[in-house]
């Protein structure tokens, strides 16, 4: 999801739509940066809900002792979502998942030796020097996407697990999860769980406006 020139107005309409405890929540935001994009995530998501379940209202929103969110009152109902300059990717589910979207990653020789496996530097620097932003992107990507799945965030080493079996072919099982990284032309995203996802499809703010 892309924002555009129009997204403001509807950032407002859908934050006073959103339950008192996400508005409080995200009102300690709003003159960061970001504030609009995690607004809009929440209405990609509510796209998500009124498409799939026939939702009329956004459900109450908790969070995990690691700050992994959840509707306490739709146990059944499984879902992440992630926002970066790149874009918006939600994903929602009946088994555990996690996302994550990110634009070209400047490729730092120094963060590569902190995320990377062994596995993983050799991959990277088997790269073409033009697409290694790129590609560095795709493997943070799986990355976010896999401690976000497991709900425990970057508390611990990222090099762990190895994504090198699955960079060229972009899916596979790693770690008893199935992950999937998808590329566009200057951003990747990803997505891991304990299911094959679908791929992900476009949607546009003109798209989630009809419902409002």
């Amino acid at each position: 999801m892309e924002e555009t020139q129009t997204s403001g107005e509807f950032t407002d309409l859908f934050f006073r739509k959103l339950p008192n405890t996400e508005q409080k929540l995200l009102e300690k935001r709003r003159n960061k940066k970001g504030f609009s994009q995690a607004v809009l995530a929440r209405a990609l998501l509510f796209y998500g809900l009124r498409i799939e379940y026939g939702f009329e209202k956004f459900p109450v929103m908790e969070r995990s002792l690691w700050g992994k969110p959840y509707f306490p009152e739709y146990p059944d109902i499984c879902f992440n979502y992630s926002h970066s300059d790149a874009g918006i990717f939600v994903g929602l589910h009946r088994s555990n998942l996690g996302v994550d979207i990110q634009g070209q990653k400047p490729f730092r020789q120094g963060l590569v030796e902190r995320i990377a496996s062994d596995g993983e530097k050799l991959w990277l620097q088997a790269q073409p020097q033009n697409q290694q932003e790129l590609q560095f992107a795709r493997l943070w990507c799986l990355k976010e996407a896999y401690v976000k799945y497991t709900g425990t965030g970057i508390r611990s080493s990222l090099k762990s697990p190895d994504f090198s079996s699955i960079l060229d072919t972009g899916r596979g099982m790693v770690d008893n999860s199935f992950c999937q990284v998808f590329t566009g032309e200057n951003y990747a995203c990803a997505v891991c769980g304990t299911e094959k996802m679908e791929k992900p499809r476009r949607v546009e703010i003109k798209d989630v406006k009809v419902f409002f």
